[in-house]
C-alpha cells in the first residue's frame, strides 16, 4: 500500500457502517493488534449510522482512525460521545478508553452492557470526564474492566460528582449468566442522588450515604428490576420542607409539588425511587388535611377568609423532617422493609411492607405519630402577634380531643403518641393513600 500521511505500509480504511456494537469495535481493536497487524496501521474514516453500546442506542456516530507504529487509536464523535479507543502496541491486554462524554439511554441494562463486554478478553482502562444518563450527568468514572471471557470483573470503579463519591466492584459469569456488585455511596446530596437513580423530587439533604450489595440476572430478555437481589440501606440528614403542595385533599406525587425551586426533567415527574414514595405520599396526604383544618378553623372564628379555587389554601405550616434511614432486601425483584423511619421536628413517620421493582407498585402501611399535639410545634415556631399563629392556636385548641365537629382531616390533631394508619398501593410513583381507621378508645 502507498504511503498515507507518511505512515509506509498503512491500511486505508473508508466508507459507511449501518449498525456498529462498540464492544465489538474494541475486540476487533484488541485482536487487530495481538496479530501483530499493527504493523500496518489503520488509517481512514468510517460513518455509522446506529452506535451501540450492549444494545443500547447511542445514535449516529463518525470514526477516525489514526493508527501509527506506537498503536492503534480510534477517534468517536457522534450524538452521544466524544472520545477514543486506543491500544498502545507495548502494553498488550490493556485497552484505553477515554471520553470526554458519553451518554447512556435511560434503557440502559446492566445485564446487556456486561453480556457484551465479556467476549472482551482483555483489560479495559475506562475514564469518563462527564458520564451522563437520561441527559443527566452522572459525574466522572474510571476504573478498570478485566474479562477473560467467562468472567468479567472490575476494579477501583469510582464515580465522583463534587463532593460525592460512588465506589463499585462487581463480577459476571457467562456460567451462571449473573452479576453481583457492592456498592457504596457517600457524602452525597440527597436530591442529586435520587434524581442519579431515576426519581424526580426536588428534596433537599445531606449526608446521605447508600450501600448496596446486589445481584441480577444476565439472561436474554431478563429484566433488570424484576431480577434483581440483594440489599440496600440508606441514611441521610433532611433539610428544608418536602415538596407536598397540592389542593387540599391531593396527594401530590414526588417531583410534583409547584412549590420547589429545583425542576425536574420534561416526562420525569411521573417516576420516583421507591423507598421514597411512601414519605411524600403520606407527607403530602397529611399537608392536605393540615390545610383542610386551617379552613375550618377559619371557618369557626368566623373569619370570613374564602378558600381560594381547588381548596387550596397558602397557610397551613410546613411539615419537615431531620432524619432518613432505610434498610430494605430484595429478592427477584421485591423488596421488604427491614426498616424505613423518618423523623422530624413535629412528626415520625414509620413505614413497612413491600416495592415491587419490576411493576413499580408497592403494597405497605405507614404509621404517622405526632411528636407535638397536633400543629403544637409550628405554633411555637411562629411570632405570637401574627394572624397566622392566632389562627394555629385556635386550631390546636379545636384538635384537642378527637370526635370534633371538624372533619376527617382534624384528627391529624390527635394527641401525641397515637399513631395514625395509612394503607398505600397501586403504582410507587403516585401511590393510593388511604387513611385506616383509628383504634377504639378505651372506654
Amino acid at each position: 500500500a502507498p504511503a498515507v500521511a507518511g505512515i509506509p505500509g498503512a491500511l486505508v480504511v473508508g466508507g459507511r457502517l449501518e449498525r456498529l456494537e462498540m464492544s465489538g469495535l474494541a475486540r476487533a481493536i484488541a485482536r487487530f493488534d495481538a496479530s501483530g497487524g499493527w504493523q500496518r496501521p489503520l488509517v481512514g474514516e468510517v460513518a455509522v449510522g446506529d452506535l451501540r453500546l450492549g444494545g443500547a442506542e447511542l445514535g449516529s456516530a463518525r470514526l477516525r482512525l489514526a493508527g501509527s507504529r506506537e498503536s492503534t487509536t480510534v477517534d468517536l464523535l457522534g450524538e452521544s460521545l466524544a472520545g477514543e479507543l486506543r491500544q498502545v502496541h507495548d502494553e498488550p491486554g490493556r485497552l484505553q478508553a477515554r471520553f470526554a462524554r458519553l451518554r447512556l439511554p435511560t434503557a440502559a441494562g446492566g445485564g446487556a452492557l456486561a453480556e457484551s463486554l465479556l467476549p472482551l478478553r482483555t483489560g479495559l482502562l475506562l475514564q469518563v470526564a462527564d458520564l451522563q444518563r437520561g441527559g443527566r450527568s452522572l459525574g466522572a468514572l474510571e476504573g478498570l474492566l478485566e474479562s477473560d471471557g467467562a468472567t468479567l470483573a472490575t476494579r477501583g470503579m469510582t464515580l465522583r460528582r463534587g463532593a460525592q463519591r460512588t465506589l463499585a466492584s462487581g463480577r459476571c459469569e457467562r456460567a451462571s449468566s449473573a452479576c453481583r456488585a457492592e456498592l457504596q455511596v457517600a457524602d452525597a446530596d440527597l436530591g442529586a442522588l435520587l434524581q442519579d437513580l431515576g426519581a424526580a423530587p426536588s428534596v433537599r439533604g445531606r449526608d446521605a450515604v447508600l450501600t448496596g450489595q446486589l445481584g441480577w440476572s444476565m439472561q436474554p430478555g431478563a429484566s433488570f428490576a424484576s431480577s434483581l437481589q440483594g440489599t440496600l440501606q440508606l441514611t441521610a440528614t433532611l433539610e428544608g420542607e418536602l415538596p407536598v403542595d397540592g389542593p387540599a385533599g391531593a396527594v401530590v406525587a414526588a417531583g410534583a409539588g409547584p412549590s420547589t425551586d429545583a425542576g425536574t426533567e420534561a416526562g420525569s415527574a411521573d417516576t420516583t425511587w421507591p423507598p421514597i414514595g411512601p414519605l411524600l405520599a403520606v407527607t403530602a396526604r397529611q399537608w392536605a388535611d393540615l390545610q383542610a383544618a386551617v379552613v375550618a378553623a377559619q371557618a369557626s372564628r368566623g373569619t370570613g377568609t374564602p378558600a381560594p379555587v381547588g381548596g387550596a389554601v397558602a397557610v397551613a405550616p410546613r411539615l419537615a423532617f431531620q432524619r432518613l434511614e432505610l434498610s430494605l432486601s430484595i429478592r427477584e425483584g421485591l423488596g421488604e422493609i427491614e426498616r424505613y423511619e423518618v423523623i422530624g421536628r413535629e412528626a415520625r413517620l414509620s413505614v413497612a411492607g413491600r416495592f415491587d421493582f419490576g411493576r413499580g407498585t408497592l403494597d405497605q402501611q405507614a404509621q404517622w405519630y405526632w411528636i407535638a399535639p397536633g400543629v403544637a410545634g409550628a405554633v411555637e415556631r411562629l411570632d405570637p402577634r401574627s394572624p397566622l399563629a392566632a389562627t394555629l392556636r385556635t386550631l390546636r385548641d379545636l384538635l384537642g380531643a378527637r370526635g370534633t365537629p371538624t372533619s376527617a382531616a382534624t384528627r391529624s390533631g390527635a394527641t401525641a403518641g397515637a399513631p395514625e394508619r395509612f394503607a398505600l398501593s397501586g403504582a410507587s410513583a403516585r401511590p393510593s393513600v388511604d387513611r385506616l381507621p383509628l383504634p377504639e378508645s378505651p372506654p
